[in-house]
């Protein structure tokens, strides 16, 4: 059988995707192709076998059951969100496809975002939200600040066509601010909806952001919704069930049991109960080294040598952190701002300093500084 030749290292393949996730998991398939746009991905008989298996899956439409409504289609987790087709964490029990529910519908269109062609999934962080999402199970995920908790549920949301709507909670949220309130309009008194009400009728994801900031009391507006059960708003005497597709996703820099670090002032002790009902509470780690290499090539565009020298100087202030060396992390959101500027400028240190190191007090960020001397020169 005919193979074809990677333009990366050389070697034959029947798949550049199977090829890429072996030899330079580093490298996305995105990337591949724009960085060897004439070169072929599938060789002559990988293309056919997988028409025939398209042809054989065309003759059985796939959809979800559901009990009331339209019936939803499906489409395969890989697929969807780029993962290598042979990777076993994509498959089920069984070694089939894991399929996903697909929530296309027209009047919602407007609020599903767009996916964004260069963000790296975790294939096991996405299969906890999309298991969430799929069995209508409220999850709370948490972490340090821009590891990606409120961007990994956006791009689920992308991918599978589901509306997406986020609202931000600070120690001023007040229960008129999440359920709506009453405003006079043209001389009458009209109740607006706030949106909760309007994601619970029009069936969005909800994504209450910084959880932990918000009050624990007004939180627990949230206590009926999160077992999902229809939410009373007494200051308008009216009752809102949930759309089937209405989802319930938050996040925060904390599991509601306090800051240790020191780093998220503001965020609150929160009620035990009120996070009982959050059936997946999820911790948000930083990416995996090549992961976030390739994600930052992708955003960026630097070079693969500086994405590595930048990534591993990172991966050493967040040591440095766990030691008390350095009083912040350095978040891969961070991280992206010192490329871009760093490219701008043909100067990385430059970068760093300006969207890190001048953050930090004098002495982490002396030591800092002496760190990236040391790399950078």
């Amino acid at each position: 059988m005919a193979a074809i030749t990677c333009q990366e290292c050389g070697a034959t393949t029947h798949a550049i995707a199977v090829h890429l996730s072996k030899d330079h998991p580093e490298m996305t398939l995105e990337a591949y192709k724009e960085k060897y746009p004439l070169a072929p991905t599938l060789s002559p008989e990988a293309q056919a076998q997988i028409d025939m298996k398209k042809g054989a899956a065309a003759k059985s439409v796939t959809v979800a059951p559901t009990t009331a409504g339209p019936e939803k289609k499906t489409g395969a987790l890989h697929e969807l969100f780029g993962f290598p087709a042979t990777a076993k964490a994509a498959m089920n029990a069984l070694g089939e496809a894991i399929k996903v529910s697909l929530c296309h519908r027209p009047e919602i269109e407007a609020h599903v975002p767009d996916a964004d062609s260069k963000y790296v999934f975790d294939i096991a962080d996405t299969k906890t939200v999309m298991m969430a999402l799929e069995m209508n199970i409220p999850i709370l995920m948490w972490g340090h600040s821009g590891v990606g908790k409120s961007s990994l549920f956006e791009e689920c949301a992308a991918r599978t066509g589901r509306g997406y709507l986020r609202v931000q909670h600070t120690a001023n949220t007040e229960e008129a601010d999440i359920e709506g309130q009453w405003r006079v309009k043209n001389g009458e008194m009209v109740w607006e909806d706030g949106p909760l009400p309007f994601a619970m009728e029009h069936g969005l994801i909800y994504n209450a952001d910084e959880y932990d900031f918000a009050s624990p009391m007004v939180c627990s507006i949230y206590q009926a919704v999160l077992e999902g059960k229809p939410l009373r708003i007494k200051a308008a005497n009216k009752v809102v069930k949930p759309h089937p597709d209405f989802r319930f996703v938050a996040t925060g820099n904390t599991n509601g049991s306090g800051d240790e670090s020191g780093l998220y002032a503001g965020t609150q002790i929160q009620n035990a109960a009120n996070y009982e009902r959050f059936g997946i509470v999820m911790k948000k780690d930083y990416m995996e080294e090549k992961q976030e290499i390739a994600l930052l090539m992708g955003k960026t565009t630097v070079a693969k040598e500086v994405a590595q020298k930048l990534v591993e100087f990172a991966k050493m202030m967040r040591n440095s952190f766990d030691r008390r060396e350095v009083t912040n992390p350095l978040s891969p959101r961070s991280l992206q701002f010192a490329a871009r500027l760093g490219l701008a400028r043909s100067d990385y240190k430059y970068g760093i300093t300006c969207a890190y190191i001048n953050r930090l007090p004098p002495q982490s960020a002396a030591f800092a500084t002496s760190v990236m001397q040391r790399m950078f020169g």
